[in-house]
């Protein structure tokens, strides 16, 4: 075998499935997430989670989009705006900032 370069696609889609140590104590975090790239240093991604953390509560859903700009080949800062909720009387908007490292 040999390694070969390969262009990237246009979008791309990921499935996430997450638990700490012990899922019948804390419980299962899930999310589909859909990125695309608009531009060339441009990364837009939408994405849906379910979980029942913590403790295995009632389902949750969280609703979100994030926003990148490649500023070098291995990094990108990104911004994040979510809603999340469990019921109508417990939901709510999010928001955040992260770095991405890719290698």
């Amino acid at each position: 075998m040999r390694p070969r370069e390969r262009k990237s696609s246009a979008s791309r889609l990921a499935l996430a499935v997450a638990g700490v140590n012990s899922v019948d104590q804390v419980g299962f975090f899930t999310d589909l997430r859909l990125e695309t790239w608009p531009a060339p240093r441009l990364p837009v991604g939408i994405s849906v989670g379910v979980t029942d953390q913590p403790g295995n509560g009632d389902l949750g859903v969280r609703l979100a989009t994030e926003l990148g700009w490649r500023a070098r080949p291995w990094v990108q800062p990104t911004v994040r705006v979510s809603w999340q909720g469990r019921t109508a009387a417990h939901s709510g908007v999010g928001a955040g900032a992260g770095l991405v490292f890719d290698w």
